[in-house]
């Protein structure tokens, strides 16, 4: 497996549905997963769909240049999960061996239901993902996979390419 990971930071909404003009600040959780990571990968790449006008067409090309082994998609509000889903399935359909991770307070909240209702999301990560996260990778990258415990990630799902 390719050890390249994109991050994703989906367009925010605010309550009324409307889209925000541009990210209101830097998606910090994506930064700081992305230093924590560095040792484990060999190029990690934030893609902040706000920053790039929520250009679907940009995402494909990125993933198609970074040759992403994981994709990591940001899921913090409610109001994004549709979006998030879209984007799952948008890179199992274009690269179905890219194993599909997403956190946030959502997808904390409703780990079990998205593992049991969205296949196209390999792994939710629960809580503050700079324990999980790194263990998950070294997971998919370490031949033969360290083992990894329910403490540290929940919502697995166990797929062999």
């Amino acid at each position: 497996m390719n050890r390249n990971i994109v991050l994703v930071y989906p367009e925010q909404y605010l309550y009324n549905g409307l889209i925000t003009p541009g990210t209101m600040h830097f998606p910090m959780s994506l930064i700081y997963l992305a230093g924590i990571s560095r040792k484990i990968c060999d190029d990690i790449t934030i893609f902040d769909f706000s920053l790039e006008g929520n250009d679907i067409n940009s995402f494909e090309k990125t993933l198609s240049n970074k040759l992403a082994g994981v994709v990591g998609i940001n899921c913090m509000f409610s109001m994004s999960i549709n979006q998030v889903l879209f984007l799952a399935e948008f890179v199992k359909n274009k690269f179905p061996e890219t194993r599909v991770v997403i956190g946030g307070l959502h997808p904390t909240i409703y780990a079990e239901q998205i593992m049991q209702h969205c296949g196209s999301i390999d792994a939710v990560i629960l809580g503050e993902g700079d324990d999980a996260f790194p263990h998950l990778l070294k997971y998919y990258f370490t031949p033969p996979p360290p083992p990894i415990s329910k403490k540290q990630l929940c919502g697995f799902r166990q797929r062999c390419y």
